[in-house]
């Protein structure tokens, strides 16, 4: 378990609520009266955000199916469902029996009713902070179960549990890290909704010229044993939406596709514009084409003439949240269009594959609290790499400030950000900051 620096003591009114990112997770944290309460921000029904929620504690008879919520202002409401929870523990607030939560019925995408609680986590207070322990991030053992080609150059892995039983489940837009030998670890999208079978997907383009990563992906085979991450939402859809806009360009379609799967399985409003080179290249189209998905399917074939026109798009859903993944010039236009039409930033979530990330600059200084080291980063290295060399422990895959292995809590000082995972307040707050490849001014004090 390790603990993570989430807030100030006082930072968080009484009733006040604070969303943050932690290792690539994202935890809401509350506030009743002087004590401090974390919970998953996902909903385990949908996964909408449980932190723009509402708080209530109303008093309902005690007939069959019925509540009995007693505590004013602690049961949290989801915004999409209307699933309840307790924020002192997390339960579920429904008749186990019934299966029922407030007018709201409660399944899986393959049909299965269940009841499940909200994940929590431990929270202390400590000299002036506010500190959330979450265990670290799990290593599984998998296994090749099934390859086979998508599209040119598009690898399809299914990925079973070494052990037989089931890979952990996960949110659409979630990537995982592959460890692939020889200390090679690469982050990649999973692919869809989860699979009855616990069973993951993941596509990945063969790129000959990369760092190495897709070419040990397409050299896999069924039978073949890797190691795997836990999976990390980093980039979701956005519970309470008016309507959604998915752009994919080209092997960018991988993250986006479960999310089109649960957003038509759901009945929400979304179009999702798909850009490729050819039909040829295009992955997961027959997926695409199913019933629920092609009403809102917009193919965009260069080869054929059918670009995209971003600006139209967007304007034609001027209250969607924007969903992009795909090649830079495809975020970096979307963003510029995205800005021109003065629509709100917050409405626009990006997912980058690769950053030209610039490691160099002025040296710092880096202070490891609990490791009780006090190391220089000069002008060509990363503090990754130095505290590495030292022989701290640091996540990474990405190394490109893309994924959120390597957020470490910041106790002190003020870093130089330039990662791709942080959002612009995030980044802001200075709570974390991404070792790989940040740098700071002056002297960084972290929690490591």
């Amino acid at each position: 378990m390790t603990r993570h620096i989430v807030a100030r003591v006082g930072e968080v009114p009484p009733g006040g609520r604070k969303r943050v990112a932690i290792a690539g997770r994202e935890i809401a944290l509350f506030r009743l009266e002087d004590a401090y309460f974390a919970i998953a921000d996902r909903c385990p029904h949908e996964g909408a955000s449980l932190c723009a929620g509402m708080l209530t504690g109303l008093a309902v008879s005690d007939g069959p199916g019925d509540y009995g919520l007693t505590r004013e202002g602690e049961i949290l409401r989801c915004p999409w469902h209307g699933w309840e929870f307790d924020i002192r523990s997390g339960r579920s607030w429904c008749d186990p029996d019934r299966l029922r939560v407030r007018s709201f019925p409660t399944s899986t995408a393959h049909g299965a009713d269940l009841v499940r609680d909200a994940e929590t986590f431990p929270v202390t207070v400590e000299n002036d902070y506010v500190l959330v322990e979450i265990a670290s991030a799990d290593l599984h053992d998998a296994v090749v179960a099934g390859r086979r080609l998508l599209a040119d150059r598009i690898l399809l892995l299914e990925l079973a549990h070494a052990g037989g039983g089931r890979l952990p489940d996960f949110l659409p837009g979630a990537h995982v890290d592959l460890h692939l030998g020889a200390g090679l670890v690469r982050p990649y999208s999973l692919c869809g909704e989860p699979m009855p079978d616990g069973h993951w997907r993941v596509a990945v383009l063969l790129e000959p010229a990369s760092r190495g990563g897709s070419v040990a992906v397409h050299a896999l085979r069924v039978g073949d044993g890797l190691r795997v991450g836990a999976p990390r939402a980093n980039f979701g859809l956005v519970g309470g939406a008016r309507a959604h806009c998915l752009i994919a360009g080209g092997i960018g379609i991988t993250p986006l596709l479960g999310m089109a799967q649960r957003l038509a399985r759901l009945g929400e409003a979304f179009t999702l514009h798909y850009c490729v080179r050819a039909e040829a290249a295009a992955a997961f189209l027959p997926e695409l084409r199913q019933p629920g998905i092609a009403p809102s399917l917009r193919l965009h074939d260069a080869s054929a003439g059918q670009r995209l026109d971003i600006e139209a798009a967007l304007a034609a859903q001027p209250v969607a949240e924007v969903y992009v993944c795909g090649p830079a010039r495809l975020l970096d236009a979307v963003a510029a269009a995205h800005a021109r039409l003065g629509l709100p930033a917050a409405r626009l979530h990006m997912e980058r594959f690769n950053a030209a990330v610039a490691i160099g600059g002025a040296p710092f200084v880096v202070e490891a609290a609990r490791s009780g080291l006090r190391l220089e980063v000069p002008a060509d290295r990363s503090a990754a790499e130095v505290l590495v060399a030292a022989g701290i422990a640091v996540p990474l895959s990405c190394e490109q400030g893309l994924c959120g292995s390597c957020l470490t809590p910041v106790l002190a000082g003020e870093p130089e950000h330039r990662d791709s995972v942080l959002s612009p307040a995030e980044q802001a707050a200075n709570r974390v900051v991404a070792l790989c490849c940040s740098r700071a001014r002056g002297t960084l004090v972290l929690d490591i």
